[in-house]
C-alpha cells in the first residue's frame, strides 16, 4: 500500500514536471532531450535562491502548484490542437521517463548507509525537512560550506512524494537521468541501434562510480557522479548549438549554475567551458557585443557562488571553509618541499592503479575511440569532429588530474597524506570522458541526415564492449547489498527507537561494544538523534585519540545501548555510577540524584 501511495504521488509530481517541460519546450528550437536537465536545473536554482532568503517551503509549493497549473493549461491547449505533447515520445524523454519510473521499484525501501550520507548529504536533507529552511546555526550540519544544491531538488521532490530516505534516492536518480537524457540529442528514432547504444552507455556511466564498500552511486546521496553527468549534459548542449551559440548559452546557463551548486569544486569545469564558449563566439558571431554574451554561462555560476558565500557569512558569522584555506602563498611557505613531492608521488601511484575504473576504463575507452578513429580514417570517412572530441576529453582528464593534485597540496591538506577519496573524485572526470567521447563516436557512426558511415550493428557492438567495463557493477542494480552487514544496520533499530524520546541537541552517548569505525558511529548517532553533542563509547578500541573513559558519561544526558552491555556495566560500577538496569531496555537517562550521585536508569522511568 505504501509503494502504491509513492507511485501515485510520484505521478502527481511528474505531472507538475510535465507542465514545466511543456513551458520550456516553447523555447524556439530547443531539443526535447535537453528539456529534463534544463528544466530541473532551473527549478533547483530557483528553489535554492529563495531558500537563501528563508522561503524554502513557500517556493517549493509555488513550483509544484505552478507546474500543475501549466500541465492543465497545456492539456487544454492540446485538446484544442494548439499544443502537442509529442516531445514525450522522443527517444530522450522516453529514456528519462522509463528510467525514473523504474527507480521507484529499484529503490523502494532502501536506506542510506555510506559514511558521507551521515556526515553531510543525508543530514542536510533531514535538517531541511525538520526546519523547512536551509541549514542554520541551529542545525546539526557540520560541513556548512557545502551548498545544498542537489538537496534543494530533493526537498522539492520529497515535499510531494514523501520525506523518506528511499524517496530521496529516487529524486537523486531522477536528477542523474535528467542529465544523461541530454546524451540522446543525436538519436533520431527509438527503434534504432543508436538508441539502445545510448541506453547501454547510460547504464555503463551509472555503474561507473562504485565506493570502497562496493555500493553504487544510485544507493547514496553523494554527488560525484551527478557532477560528471551534468558536465556531460552541458557539453551536449554546447555541441548541439555550436552554430547558434546564443541559444546554446541561454540553455546551458542554468545547467552550469546548478553544477557549481552541486559542489563548489565543480567550478573547475567552468574553465573548461569558458575556453569553448569563447571559441564558439569568435567562430560563429561577427558582432563584438554579441560575443560578450559568452561570458554569461560563466559569470552567473560565479555570482551564485558569491551569493552562497554571502549567505554563509550572514548565517554562521564566518566566510571560512571547512578546510580553512589560508591562501596560495601561505600554503607554499608553510609546507616543506617533501610534502608536495609526496603528494605528487602518491597521486601518480594512484592514477596508475589499474584495479580502479578511472585507470582501466580510461585505457579501454581510449582504445575504442582511437581504434574507431583509425578505422574510419582508413576508410576515408570524415573524422574531424571525432578527432577533436578525443583530443578534448583526454586533455580534460589530464587537466582534472592536475587540478586534484593542486587541491590536495593547497586546499585539502588534511586529506593529502593519503589522498583520501581520490578514487571517488577521479571517477567524475572519467564519466565526462566516457560520456563525451562515446557520444561523439556513436554520432559519427550514425551519420548526419540518415547517412550512416557504418552498419547499425557496429554501434551496438561498441556499446556492449564499453558496457563490459562496468558489467560486474551492474549486478548491484538488481541485487541490493546486505544492509544488516553495514555499520548502520547494526545500530539503526536501537537509535530509531531511542530518537523520539531524546530532545534535540541533547548530550547523547552511544555504547557500540567494540565494533570500530567510531567516527562513523558518531555521525550515525548525530543523524538519528539530531544532536551534535554525541559521544561514542567503544571499550574495544583504545587506539582512538578520544579517551575511552566511562567517567565522561557524567557530562551526558542519555545513554543508548546497542551491544552487549555486560562489559559496560562492570566498568560503570567500578567508576562509582549507580545503575538501575531493565531487561530489554536500550535508552537510559543519566542524571544526579539528591545525594549528588551519578545515576543511570531507564529513560521511561523519568
Amino acid at each position: 500500500m505504501q509503494l502504491l501511495w509513492i507511485v501515485l504521488r510520484w505521478g502527481l509530481f511528474f505531472c507538475s514536471l510535465c507542465g514545466w517541460f511543456s513551458l520550456v519546450s516553447r523555447i524556439p528550437r530547443i531539443h526535447s532531450s535537453f528539456l529534463p536537465i534544463v528544466t530541473l536545473s532551473s527549478l533547483t536554482v530557483t528553489v535554492f535562491t529563495f531558500g537563501m532568503v528563508h522561503l524554502l517551503r513557500p517556493i517549493s509549493l509555488i513550483v509544484f502548484i505552478g507546474g500543475l497549473i501549466s500541465f492543465v493549461y497545456h492539456l487544454r491547449c492540446a485538446r484544442q490542437k494548439r499544443f502537442s505533447f509529442a516531445f514525450l515520445r522522443s527517444p530522450g524523454m522516453l529514456f528519462f521517463t522509463v528510467a525514473s519510473a523504474l527507480c521507484i521499484f529499484l529503490l523502494y525501501g532502501v536506506s542510506l548507509y555510506h559514511y558521507d550520507n551521515f556526515s553531510h548529504w543525508g543530514t542536510v536533507l533531514a535538517e531541511m525537512f525538520s526546519f523547512n529552511d536551509f541549514p542554520t546555526a541551529q542545525t546539526i550540519v557540520v560541513f556548512r560550506d557545502y551548498a545544498p544544491g542537489t538537496t534543494s531538488f530533493l526537498y522539492l521532490f520529497g515535499s510531494v512524494v514523501g520525506q523518506s530516505e528511499d524517496v530521496a534516492l529516487m529524486a537523486q536518480a531522477m536528477l542523474s537521468f535528467a542529465a544523461l537524457t541530454a546524451l540522446f540529442f543525436s538519436v533520431k528514432r527509438v527503434r534504432s541501434m543508436h538508441f539502445w547504444a545510448m541506453v547501454l552507455l547510460s547504464l555503463c556511466l551509472t555503474c561507473a562510480l562504485v565506493f570502497d564498500d562496493g555500493t553504487l552511486q544510485i544507493f547514496n546521496l553523494l554527488v560525484d557522479a551527478i557532477i560528471g553527468f551534468t558536465v556531460a549534459s552541458a557539453w551536449c548542449i554546447r555541441e548541439k548549438y555550436r552554430e547558434t551559440p546564443l541559444l546554446g548559452w541561454l540553455l546551458v546557463t542554468p545547467v552550469l549554475v546548478f553544477l557549481v551548486l552541486i559542489k563548489m569544486n565543480a567550478a573547475v569545469f567552468l574553465i573548461f567551458f569558458a575556453f569553448f564558449f569563447a571559441y564558439d563566439a569568435l567562430k560563429s558571431l561577427r558582432t563584438r557585443y554579441l560575443r560578450l554574451f559568452c561570458l554569461l554561462p560563466v559569470a552567473l555560476p560565479l555570482l551564485w557562488i558569491f551569493l552562497w558565500r554571502l549567505y554563509r557569512q550572514i548565517t554562521y558569522g564566518t566566510p571560512a571553509d571547512s578546510y580553512g584555506y589560508t591562501g596560495f602563498w601561505d600554503q607554499i611557505f608553510s609546507q616543506s618541499p617533501d610534502f608536495f613531492l609526496s603528494v605528487i608521488r602518491l597521486a601518480f601511484r594512484k592514477i596508475t592503479n589499474f584495479s580502479q575504473i578511472y585507470a582501466y576504463g580510461f585505457l579501454g575507452v581510449n582504445t575504442v575511440l582511437c581504434g574507431s578513429w583509425c578505422v574510419l580514417r582508413w576508410r576515408k570517412k570524415d573524422t574531424g569532429r571525432l578527432g577533436k572530441s578525443i583530443l578534448t576529453v583526454n586533455i580534460l582528464m589530464v587537466g582534472y588530474f592536475l587540478c586534484m593534485i593542486f587541491l590536495y597540496c593547497f586546499i585539502m591538506t588534511p586529506e593529502a597524506s593519503t589522498l583520501a577519496a581520490f578514487e571517488r573524485y577521479m571517477v567524475t572526470p572519467f564519466i565526462v570522458f566516457a560520456a563525451i567521447g562515446m557520444e561523439s563516436l556513436f554520432r559519427t557512426l550514425a551519420g548526419e541526415e540518415g547517412k550512416p558511415v557504418a552498419p547499425s550493428w557496429v554501434i551496438l557492438f561498441l556499446s556492449v564492449v564499453i558496457s563490459l567495463l562496468t558489467a560486474k557493477n551492474a549486478v548491484q542494480l538488481v541485487r541490493r547489498p546486505d544492509f544488516s552487514t553495514f555499520e548502520r544496520g547494526q545500530v539503526m533499530d536501537v537509535l530509531r527507537e531511542a530518537a523520539p524520546s531524546i530532545p534535540r541537541n541533547s548530550a547523547v552517548a552511544l555504547y557500540n561494544g567494540s565494533r570500530g569505525r567510531r567516527d562513523l558511529y558518531y555521525y550515525l548517532t548525530m543523524y538519528e538523534v539530531k544532536s551534535r553533542w554525541v559521544f561514542v563509547l567503544d571499550l574495544g578500541h583504545p587506539q582512538y585519540s578520544v579517551p575511552i573513559d566511562v567517567n565522561m558519561l557524567q557530562t551526558y544526558h542519555y545513554l543508548v545501548i546497542s551491544a552487549d552491555a555486560t562489559p559496560l556495566r562492570e566498568a560503570l560500577v567500578d567508576a562509582g555510577f549507580v545503575l538501575r538496569w531493565k531487561p530489554g531496555c536500550t535508552l537510559y537517562r543519566i542524571a544526579r540524584d539528591e545525594f549528588d550521585r551519578m545515576v543511570i536508569f531507564p529513560a521511561d522511568e523519568e
